[in-house]
């Protein structure tokens, strides 16, 4: 028998990672798709997929013109979400660690955490405000991350 968390990890580990869009097709968009599967991708919503975007790459620029949409604004607000998602792991981590460690070398917590040192830095100087919010305060010593209680 499976855990629950056994069964939250396999569900999580199925979770589409890009964003899910549902469309419907009239019979004849339906039936040529169908027959792209395999030509222009592995499955109906693979063909979607590649016709999209060789579409926008076609027509990036009557896309800008005509729409006045900037590439370099999704660009950077996709960057801008990134970074915030990232932000937001990386304090779930913090928490985690913490709740029973009480300092940690912030060479080996980056490692840990998988980001550059550096990083661990500015997250506690810039969201340190935001950590203690969430019951953690945290003091940089030296080559170490403190916990203050």
């Amino acid at each position: 028998m499976t855990s629950n968390n056994e069964i939250d990890a396999e569900k999580e580990r199925k979770k589409p990672k890009l964003p899910r869009t549902t469309v419907s097709l009239d019979y004849f968009d339906d039936l040529l798709v169908n027959k792209l599967v395999g030509y222009e991708g592995q499955s109906k919503s693979e063909v979607l997929r590649h016709i999209l975007k060789k579409w926008i790459g076609e027509n990036s620029e009557k896309i800008q013109n005509t729409y006045g949409i900037k590439f370099s604004e999704i660009r950077r607000e996709i960057q801008m979400k990134t970074i915030k998602e990232e932000k937001e792991k990386v304090i779930e981590a913090l928490l985690k660690l913490f709740k029973r460690i009480k300092r940690f070398e912030i060479e080996k917590l980056a490692d840990r955490l998988g980001i550059p040192s550096a990083m661990i830095i500015d997250m506690i100087n810039d969201y340190g405000d935001e950590l203690e919010k969430k019951g953690l305060n945290l003091e940089i010593d030296g080559d170490f991350v403190i916990k203050i209680d």
